[in-house]
This record gives structure tokens, C-alpha cells and sequence, in this order.
């Protein structure tokens, strides 16, 4: 059950910042950003509970 909560909120994240992505940047920009802000900082992405 965690997996599919998981997974449903990193669809639900990837639909609202595809919303308001920058769309004059290049796609490779566009998905740049998306895997950041999906990812979160450098720095706490060891304390993420679902990584």
C-alpha cells in the first residue's frame, strides 16, 4: 500500500508542476527542473522517509 501512495503522489506532483512549468524553456530545462523539484534539495534528500 505504501508503494502505490508513493507513487500516487509523485503523479499528482509531476500533473501540478507540469502546470506550471515554463514552457518557452527547452524540454530538457523543463525536465531538469521537474527532477529537482520532485528530488528536493541535495541536502535533505537523506532524510526523506520515502527514499
Amino acid at each position: 500500500m505504501d508503494e502505490k501512495r508513493r507513487q500516487r503522489a509523485q503523479n499528482l506532483a509531476g500533473t501540478a508542476i507540469n502546470a506550471m512549468a515554463d514552457h518557452s524553456a527547452s524540454r530538457i530545462d523543463q525536465s531538469a527542473r521537474k527532477h529537482d523539484l520532485l528530488d528536493g534539495p541535495r541536502e535533505f534528500r537523506s532524510f526523506r522517509r520515502d527514499r
